[in-house]
């Protein structure tokens, strides 16, 4: 039946009930307070070898989750050898176990878990996921992937193989792309973060690497000093003693030969530049304004967290609001926050059409200069800021493993594993001055660096007339 023909009778009904008229059509409800929510403090200790141990209970749970943090990420990879730690890691998955078990990958498996490593900016992760019953061998072949890696030639060409179709799959992708080329407008030329943020390097990079290296790079890096064990499951005292039964005896001594990351100050430029990357006939432009912003550990990260949902990240979002809701160029503004240990990356970005590039950036610049001037955030804002935050935060624990993920990357940053303990009366906490400094200090004293992917032969000239100085970057 047509809902004009049911439509009157059933309003008429909840009248007589007295349903419509508790029901308040001009104004929304009112957002529940989030619910009060208590992050299971983790537990920590360290094995006689050097190798810290951090602990998760989720008596819930009925499988465990493991996340191996290895100090020195793809930002030590050496220059010419970009892309070295992502590949052994993906290598070292992949890699043989002794006679009889086949790889490492697809021996677990058979025990009923997983196992994948992946490379970030400032760690090597090595991740298994295992039920509880029979937990003690998923362990052992864990423990026998990352202490006696076997990788044979062959092995190190599959791999290969592997990353060089991740690398041509990420230029196809204006995001992806992004994250590829922006970190070298960011950082300093020759700075160790100034690679790509996919982690998968550089062609010439990847086609360097050889098996001697990789092997390097286990002997450097797979020693039980520069490691932290991520543990998460239904019982501590058990996920605890597989792991020393697993690792207890394993020795070996730290070497230094991969370099901590340093970061640079990049230099002052007088132009307003923009790097085009060439998508012929794209019919949108994917604009992205980019910064290097603070370590994570750093006392502004957290006003930088609200900052990012004031301006971008939620729906209500400054740059949102405008750019879509009030103008209609866009589909939404997004943005993304890259945690490192020295000097993070914020992005904003929008997908706009080819004849709005140029006022789309000139309007999302304006939104951020007023942001720590002329129109710094309200109350309102900052609180409601702070109760989205608060509110999808939790969720970031609704699973063991997220639960493991999110300490592994607190480790990963060089915060206290039960940071997120306090997260939530911290951000809700910040003042306007809180944000608007840390806004300042990074979009007002740094200049934006600008990536445009788009049909280059019909923006740059319109670039131009809007005072941008362009220029063309090759996707490698």
């Amino acid at each position: 039946m047509a809902w004009d023909a049911v439509a009157p009778s059933r309003i008429a009904s909840a009248a007589r009930r007295g349903i419509a008229k508790a029901v308040n059509r001009i104004r929304p409800p009112a957002v529940a307070a989030p619910a009060d929510y208590r992050f299971p403090v983790p537990s920590c200790r360290t094995l006689g070898n050097g190798m810290r141990l951090v602990l998760i209970e989720r008596p819930a749970a009925n499988f465990a989750e493991f996340r191996m943090v290895i100090e020195g990420g793809f930002a030590a990879d050496p220059a010419e050898r970009s892309g070295l730690c992502g590949l052994a890691m993906e290598a070292l998955a992949q890699g043989r176990l002794d006679a009889g078990r086949g790889r490492a990958d697809r021996f677990v498996e058979s025990l009923g878990a997983t196992l994948r490593a992946r490379a970030t900016v400032d760690a090597a992760v090595i991740e298994m996921s295992a039920f509880a019953p029979g937990l003690d061998a998923s362990i052992k072949a864990f423990a026998d992937a990352v202490l006696y890696p076997r990788l044979e030639a062959e092995d190190l060409e599959a791999v290969r193989a592997n990353r060089r179709a991740a690398l041509a799959r990420e230029k196809t992708s204006p995001f992806a792309l992004a994250l590829r080329l922006v970190p070298g407008l960011v950082y300093p030329k020759g700075d160790p973060y100034a690679k790509p943020f996919t982690g998968s390097g550089t062609e010439s990079g990847l086609e360097k690497i050889s098996l001697d290296d990789v092997r390097e790079f286990y002997r450097a890096s797979l020693v039980p000093g520069r490691v932290t064990m991520v543990a998460a499951g239904p019982d501590s005292d058990s996920l605890r003693a597989s792991i020393e039964k697993a690792f207890g005896a394993w020795r070996a001594e730290r070497v230094d030969s991969r370099r901590e990351a340093e970061v640079a100050v990049r230099a002052e430029s007088d132009s307003v530049e923009a790097a085009l990357a060439d998508f012929p006939g794209a019919a949108q432009s994917a604009v992205f304004a980019a910064f290097a912003t603070v370590s994570r550990a750093s006392a502004s990260a957290e006003a930088l967290i609200a900052a990012d949902a004031i301006l971008a990240r939620m729906f209500t979002s400054r740059l949102n609001m405008n750019l879509r809701e009030a103008k209609g160029w866009t589909y939404g503004v997004r943005s993304f926050l890259g945690d490192a240990r020295r000097c993070g990356l914020w992005i904003v970005y929008a997908f706009v059409g080819r004849e709005m590039t140029g006022p789309a950036m000139r309007e999302i610049e304006r939104e951020l200069d007023a942001f720590s001037d002329r129109r710094p955030p309200s109350r309102e804002e900052l609180s409601g800021a702070a109760s989205y935050l608060s509110s999808t935060v939790p969720m970031a624990w609704e699973t063991t493993a997220q639960a493991a993920s999110l300490v592994a990357d607190a480790v990963t940053c060089g915060l206290a594993e039960d940071y997120y303990c306090g997260f939530v009366e911290r951000i809700g906490q910040l003042g306007v001055k809180d944000v608007t400094k840390v806004m300042y200090d990074i979009s007002r004293v740094k200049p934006i660096s600008w990536f445009v992917a788009c049909d280059a032969a019909s923006v740059s000239a319109h670039l131009e007339s809007f005072g941008f100085a362009v220029r063309a970057l090759e996707a490698d």
